[in-house]
């Protein structure tokens, strides 16, 4: 699969999305309800986390997973990392594809991974607010639920980067713990506008 690495910046060490989640996109009209429809053209990359994320096709995570550590092994910090996270899930569901994603990136690199590190307090998606209300959101916005016992390299991993917004709270709360050491970031595919 081809993928074009982007950096992302943040309060992290250092920071990638594999690819951009859409190369262009289109209005061609409103269905009978009034809601635009768009024409929308994916990178390799974002067709896999949009079929995984919105269709639950989780055939997605393996090659994500796989296309993910081949990435990191060019990036060359495999080496660096002791611990995976995922970035909490926005939405509930009985199945959390960054879940699955983390679980099957750890199997490969043969790492330790968390999946309750973090959890989100509410459902709202940052996507939708001004950042007027993602100043005060960000207090209320995750919940830490462990603390690292010795000295640790993170990987965070999310699916779609966006405003980099809860990304950056979770680095935020891990920089306050005694024993972080370098915090890289990983997410399978950056909105246009992020």
């Amino acid at each position: 699969m081809n993928y074009n690495p982007i950096k992302l910046n943040g309060n992290w060490t250092e920071g990638y999305a594999l690819d951009k989640h859409t190369l262009n996109s289109h209005c061609t009209g409103y269905n009978m309800w009034g809601y635009p429809v768009f024409d929308t053209t994916y990178s390799e990359v974002g067709e896999c986390v949009n079929k995984l994320k919105y269709r639950g096709d989780f055939s997605q995570i393996k090659i994500l997973a796989d296309v993910s550590t081949d990435f990191l092994n060019t990036w060359n910090v495999v080496d660096e990392i002791d611990l995976i996270i995922p970035a909490p899930p926005s939405k509930k569901r009985d199945i959390q594809p960054v879940f699955l994603l983390v679980e099957d990136i750890a199997k490969n690199l043969k790492k330790h991974y968390c999946l309750d590190y973090f959890q989100k307090l509410n459902n709202t998606e940052v996507k939708n607010l001004t950042p007027e209300e993602k100043a005060k959101a960000s207090e209320m916005h995750l919940k830490k639920n462990k603390t690292l016992p010795r000295k640790a390299n993170i990987l965070l991993v999310d699916d779609l980067y966006d405003s980099g917004f809860t990304l950056n709270i979770m680095c935020k709360e891990l920089l306050k713990e005694e024993h972080i050491g370098n915090i890289y970031v990983l997410t399978m595919t950056k909105t246009r506008k992020g």
